[in-house]
C-alpha cells in the first residue's frame, strides 16, 4: 500500500518539477504555484514520515537512515499532517489552475490523500499481521537493497537497522492494542507468519536477507559490527 501511494507522489512531484517549468504561461496563474508548492511540501512530508521509500525508489540526496515511526502517536499526527494538506487542497479550484500537468499533479495529490482518509476505518496498525506485506517482508527485502559501499552509506545501515528491535516492540504493542480494541487478522494469516518469523530467527548468516548489508560491503569493521546486529536480533 505504501508503496503504491508513494508512487503516485513521486509522479506527482516528476510532474509538477520537470513538467510544468519553463513553458508558454507556467506558472503564471495563482494556482499553479499553490499546488506545485503543495505537492513538493507534500513529498517531502511524506518521504520525512516514510523513509523506507527513499531506499525503494532509489530517490537521491536523502537520508536512508530511518524507518517509519510506527507507534500510533507518530500515526496519529501524520493524519492530521494529512487532514491538512487535503484541506489546503480543497481551497483551490482545479479549474483554475492554468498547466495541464498541474492539473494531474492536483488531481493526483488529492485523490491519494481522500484514499488515506478514507482507509483509516479498517485500522490496519492494530491488525497488520500479513505474510505478503508484513515487516518480515517488507524489511526483509528493504535490507537487501540498502545502499553500502561509502562510509555515510555503511553509517546509515547500521543506523537504520540498528532501529529493528524497538521499531518490533512498538508493532507488538500496537498489536496488543489492537486486541484490547477487537482488531484481529485472520489465524492462518498469523500462523503463517510465525512460521516465517521462526524461520528468519533461525537462519544462518549466510542465509539471511537481514545479513545482505555486511555480504555486499567486505568493510571488515562494518562486516563485523552489522553481523552483530543480526545475531543479536535473532536471539
Amino acid at each position: 500500500m505504501l508503496r503504491h501511494r508513494a508512487l503516485g507522489l513521486v509522479c506527482a512531484a516528476a510532474i509538477a518539477a520537470g513538467g510544468c517549468r519553463g513553458g508558454p504561461g507556467a506558472g503564471t496563474e495563482p494556482s499553479d504555484s499553490r499546488v506545485r508548492g503543495l505537492a513538493d511540501t507534500y513529498l517531502a512530508a511524506y518521504f520525512e514520515r516514510f523513509p523506507e521509500q527513499i531506499t525503494y525508489f532509489g530517490v537521491p540526496g536523502r537520508p536512508q537512515n530511518g524507518l517509519t515511526d510506527n507507534s500510533l502517536a507518530a500515526l496519529r499526527a501524520w493524519e492530521a499532517r494529512e487532514d491538512r494538506f487535503l484541506a489546503s487542497l480543497k481551497q483551490i479550484d482545479p479549474a483554475t489552475i492554468g498547466a495541464a500537468p498541474l492539473r494531474a499533479t492536483y488531481a493526483i495529490a488529492r485523490q491519494t490523500l481522500e484514499a488515506a482518509v478514507a482507509k483509516r476505518v479498517c485500522h490496519d496498525e492494530l491488525w497488520n499481521v500479513s505474510e505478503m506485506t508484513g515487516w518480515q517482508v517488507n524489511f526483509g527485502y528493504l535490507v537487501t537493497i540498502q545502499p553500502v559501499g561509502a562510509d555515510a552509506a555503511r553509517a546509515a545501515a547500521l543506523e537504520r537497522w540498528r532501529r529493528l528491535p524497538a521499531w518490533i516492540d512498538t508493532e507488538i504493542a500496537n498489536h496488543r492494542e489492537g486486541i484490547k480494541l477487537g482488531y484481529t487478522a485472520p489465524k492462518q494469516n498469523v500462523r503463517t507468519v510465525i512460521e516465517q518469523v521462526r524461520t528468519l530467527a533461525s537462519s544462518t548468516l549466510k542465509d539471511s536477507p537481514f545479513a545482505s548489508p555486511g555480504q555486499r560491503d567486505k568493510t571488515p569493521e562494518f562486516q563485523k559490527a552489522f553481523d552483530a546486529l543480526v545475531t543479536i536480533g535473532s536471539r
